[in-house]
């Protein structure tokens, strides 16, 4: 992905623009971020409607996307064609052959960007067609983010917007945004527009930031590991009137959090450092591991034991058993009512 990456930036800066691009992945900010880079470099703004085309990948067939890439530019050297959502590698043999011809030997006018924005992309590697794409075109996987690049992007915006975001908070919101983009950037421009002060805080963070579910259930775990049950009750209300999550995958989240403090406290005991925990728990930031070591020394490993066994008989309750819609909350006592509680 970084190599593939590098690959456009680098065209884009050269200003030597392909004929063929594949752009896929989870990161859309990104996705979209190159298709209009693309796009300002190929297409004036006054000749737009003659020179960008964007097709609609579902029941596209082969006769109307060779059209498209075969019609000639009106007063430019080049035209891009955007087909959103094709399903390249799921035509039969006979389209599969004609696509491979055209791909191979697409007209130097044209710019053809395949852009899967909600339908998976899957190529298969064996085929003929894979081969005419990777040897004719340049294929860019938009993965999430790292942390590092995230806290950047995001004090570089708030600053465009005329704040200054430290580089502690910048890493809190990151953890409550987690890494998409387009999320991320919504709540950055709420933060930006909710305060006069030239800096922002943490306060300010958790007065207008809404948590993903995940930093939701850090909070709640972190509660309870501080024994306050008022404010665990509170943030697992929140959490389920975001409405975003169903309560099995709430209860998801808070055994993966339980698993993590289990983890935590073992490696905590054996004097290891969060970066370990992180690597060995697939932790995305290293605050989230931070936090997690912290919480993690003050709860018993018995009391973590049974914490897991609780989760185990909510996931049962939720599955079928009767109480099902007081499941998390009948959770959240036993916890704090279980011998050996923090």
């Amino acid at each position: 992905m970084e190599d593939s990456l590098k690959a456009l930036q680098a065209q884009l800066k050269a200003g030597q623009i392909g004929k063929l691009y594949v752009f896929h992945g989870p990161e859309s900010y990104m996705r979209e971020h190159y298709v209009k880079a693309l796009k300002t470099a190929l297409v004036a703004p006054e000749f737009e409607a003659f020179n960008f085309e964007a097709l609609d990948g579902a029941g596209l067939d082969f006769a109307a996307l060779r059209d498209a890439v075969e019609s000639v530019p009106m007063m430019s050297e080049r035209k891009m064609v955007l087909v959103i959502d094709y399903p390249l590698f799921a035509a039969g043999a006979d389209v599969a052959a004609r696509l491979q011809g055209l791909l191979t030997d697409l007209p130097d006018s044209v710019c053809l960007v395949f852009h899967y924005d909600t339908l998976a992309y899957k190529c298969d590697a064996r085929t003929k067609l894979a081969q005419a794409v990777k040897q004719n075109g340049l294929t860019v996987e938009f993965a999430p983010q790292k942390e590092d690049r995230l806290i950047a992007w995001a004090r570089k915006h708030a600053e465009a917007g005329g704040k200054e975001l430290g580089h502690r908070e910048a890493e809190y919101l990151v953890f409550l945004c987690g890494a998409d983009m387009q999320n991320l950037l919504a709540e950055l421009r709420k933060l930006v527009c909710s305060t006069d002060a030239p800096y922002l805080t943490k306060e300010d963070i958790d007065r207008v930031v809404i948590p993903t579910t995940e930093a939701g259930v850090y909070a709640l775990t972190n509660a309870i590991a501080a024994n306050q049950p008022q404010k665990a009750a509170r943030l697992l209300r929140d959490i389920e009137a975001a409405g975003d999550e169903q309560p099995v995958s709430i209860l998801a989240v808070i055994t993966r959090q339980i698993l993590n403090l289990y983890a935590a406290r073992l490696l905590s005991d054996a004097r290891k450092n969060a970066d370990m925990l992180a690597s060995m728990c697939g932790m995305r930031t290293s605050y989230q591991a931070r936090i997690t070591m912290e919480s993690a020394r003050r709860l018993s490993l018995p009391w973590l034991r049974h914490a897991m066994g609780a989760c185990y008989q909510a996931d049962l309750t939720l599955k079928g058993g009767a109480g099902r819609e007081r499941a998390l909350e009948l959770l959240l006592a036993e916890m704090f009512h279980t011998s050996g509680a923090p």
